[in-house]
């Protein structure tokens, strides 16, 4: 099939794969709707450059991987579904883009890029938006010498802002990437992305091809649309994709919509068309580029390529009547049936709609958001959460469920409903100690009507962190263990050596401990500086002291007290992978410093491991230790553990 004839195409009516290479010649004209939303990649929150390019860079990648991995042999790069419809202009066919702009759009700026840096001279699709008559994509250059090489200007509106992000990131990875690599990597990407396909007879015929999935929806003949009456649509469909085209469920599930929609046309008054089921396609999956969202609803284990398959598997799953294991079939079966009719695909659609409003009201809620956030983390399905909301009062059936997490653990709770927790420790119970910790911290933003912050929580690897180091975790080499008496102990000592009792204006007995620590850690560097090395292994001991002085404020506490009490409970929080490599074997003070300080800069701190160095929960009768904000004791541990029991019993009520 000849298909660089884009007259040939505007009746056919079966899915084609459609090489890139096919567009460039000169034939083929895309507009994009005024109902499309303009050209934008949205990933992440958007706040710096590489999160507005985070798409082009994965498409960049991408074929940079695909032309690297296929040095010999015959490959295709099959690029998103194109869902086209031809328009009439009154004197040429044009091709309305119903879905894929985004990416035809980028595509066109990489092929501008290749054209002009490997001085070739292939004619190129163009596009117009509709909304944005004013951007000129004839006029994108990247000749550094040409008066348009600063086109489009970002400032003159949203559009011209991200395509000229995306213009600038393309021409950085050539330059950085394709230029530098003795010209293997243009050779290559011009073979798939540039050379004339076997179809033209090109000899030799490319063995690399970038090919994308083309559909014309609504096929059409010189005297305008007509009906398809060539329904083959499903059956080609399938087999392009049998193990053959990387597509996601998502995007297959919603071309088995089109076609359908398109065979069966919509029940009799309803307002169902493609493109107001593109149009909310392309809604649900931009709401869940929202990591708030995202990261409450889905596992841990599993990535998704598309977060729309998610919602999917969400579907499928919370049907208990099949047993289908993937959500392509389970779609493509309900469609395939022979009764299957108009009024069947539009309440399949309202399905879709309904489920996905689920997991927005979901969200909406901080007290939903917080026990479905929480039960997915802890390795709940979130279609396991919804059949069981089924059951019974939504917020009886997540208290419920929240509770079982810890009672497989092991937890007991009392009559009154407090759980057991004292004897958890780090060694021996690491995974039903972070369940707690992270179940108290979620219970205690609940309390405030706040949204724990699971995308936060899940970013920065969060682990459980012990708050008066542990004095079994090593330090071998005696470069590392001067610096530790000068960079940990010394600082902290120094402070404490000046501490006085307010009633009698007279040094406290801590203070005195302090000074002989520091007299102690003199003698051991001269002693380090004289020999070189450790010879009776007294920086253990000396560690053991200063270590046992913050904890117990008397340094002669044995190792195995000191080992027991900081893996238990009342001395373990929640905290960021990186502030606890940041600062492994600091002292409580100088992990006092560095929370502050990364609170300061916007790191986020979890609520109760704030709380907990803020003292918020030892009690006022202890007053020596409640406002000694240096030390974290053993009756800050019994008050800490005290609080999460309480804290939890009441919220799981």
């Amino acid at each position: 099939m000849d298909l660089t004839n884009s007259n040939y195409l505007v009746g056919y009516n079966d899915p084609i794969q459609m090489p890139v290479s096919e567009l460039l010649t000169g034939t083929y004209h895309f507009t994009i709707p005024s109902y499309q939303r303009g050209y934008r990649w949205e990933s992440g929150d958007g706040n710096n450059a590489n999160e507005e390019t985070k798409q082009v860079d994965d498409l960049l990648n991408d074929l940079t991987n695909f032309v690297i991995a296929h040095p010999t042999g015959k490959a295709n790069y099959y690029l998103q579904p194109l869902m086209v419809k031809p328009r009439y202009n009154g004197i040429d066919w044009e091709w309305e883009v119903l879905d894929g702009q985004q990416r035809l759009t980028t595509m066109l700026l990489i092929l501008k890029c290749l054209k002009e840096k490997l001085k070739q001279n292939n004619p190129l699709f163009t596009i117009r938006y509709d909304s944005r008559k004013q951007l000129d994509f004839g006029r994108i250059t990247y000749e550094k010498s040409s008066s348009d090489y600063d086109y489009p200007v970002p400032n003159d509106n949203q559009d011209c802002y991200y395509v000229r992000k995306a213009k600038d990131r393309i021409e950085k990875w050539y330059d950085d990437v394709v230029d530098n690599n003795n010209g293997q990597l243009q050779d290559k990407l011009k073979e798939a992305l540039l050379n004339p396909d076997a179809s033209r007879g090109a000899n030799p015929f490319p063995l690399l091809r970038a090919v994308f999935i083309w559909y014309n929806v609504e096929p059409a003949s010189s005297n305008g649309p007509v009906a398809a009456n060539r329904i083959h649509d499903i059956e080609v469909f399938n087999r392009l994709n049998r193990g053959k085209i990387g597509l996601t469920a998502s995007e297959l599930i919603k071309a088995l919509f089109i076609l359908f929609l398109k065979k069966l046309g919509a029940p009799l008054g309803s307002s169902l068309t493609i493109e107001t089921l593109v149009r909310k396609w392309d809604d649900m999956g931009r709401k869940l580029q929202d990591d708030s969202l995202w990261k409450m609803i889905s596992p841990r284990n599993k990535e998704y390529q598309n977060r729309l398959d998610l919602l999917f598997d969400f579907i499928r799953e919370s049907d208990v009547s099949s047993k289908e294991k993937q959500s392509y079939l389970y779609y493509y079966k309900k469609m395939n049936s022979p009764t299957f009719t108009a009024s069947d695909l539009e309440t399949l659609w309202d399905g879709i709609k309904r489920h996905f409003d689920k997991l927005c009201k979901w969200h909406e809620d901080a007290h939903i958001h917080n026990y479905v956030g929480y039960l997915v983390e802890c390795g709940k399905s979130i279609s396991g959460i919804n059949r069981e909301i089924g059951t019974g009062a939504t917020v009886t059936v997540l208290n419920n469920m929240a509770k079982q997490v810890l009672t497989a653990k092991g937890i007991s709770f009392d009559s009154s409903g407090e759980p057991d927790l004292g004897y958890l420790n780090y060694k021996e119970h690491s995974d039903a100690v972070r369940k707690v910790l992270l179940l108290f911290n979620v219970v205690s933003c609940d309390k405030y009507g706040l949204k724990f912050p699971f995308d936060s929580y899940r970013d920065g690897s969060y682990d459980i962190e012990h708050v008066n180091s542990q004095t079994d975790n090593p330090i071998e080499k005696i470069e590392e263990k001067i610096e530790w008496v000068k960079s940990q102990a010394f600082p902290c000592l120094w402070e404490d050596r000046l501490e006085k009792d307010k009633a009698t204006n007279k040094w406290t007995h801590a203070a005195s401990i302090a000074r002989d620590l520091i007299i102690e850690g003199v003698h051991l560097l001269k002693k380090f500086s004289k020999t070189g090395k450790d010879t009776r292994d007294e920086f253990k001991s000396y560690r053991r002291k200063v270590v046992s002085y913050y904890a117990y404020g008397n340094p002669n506490v044995s190792d195995a007290t000191i080992s027991a009490d900081s893996d238990s409970i009342g001395n373990l929080t929640l905290l960021n992978s990186t502030i606890n490599r940041e600062y492994k074997n600091a002292l409580y003070p100088n992990k006092l410093k560095t929370l502050k300080r990364c609170d300061q800069e916007g790191v986020y701190i979890p609520l109760c491991t704030k709380y907990l160095f803020l003292k918020y929960y030892t009690r006022t009768t202890n007053a020596s230790s409640a406002f000694n904000m240096m030390r974290w004791r053993k009756e800050d541990q019994d008050d800490y553990l005290k609080a999460i029991q309480f804290t939890i019993k009441n919220a799981l009520l």
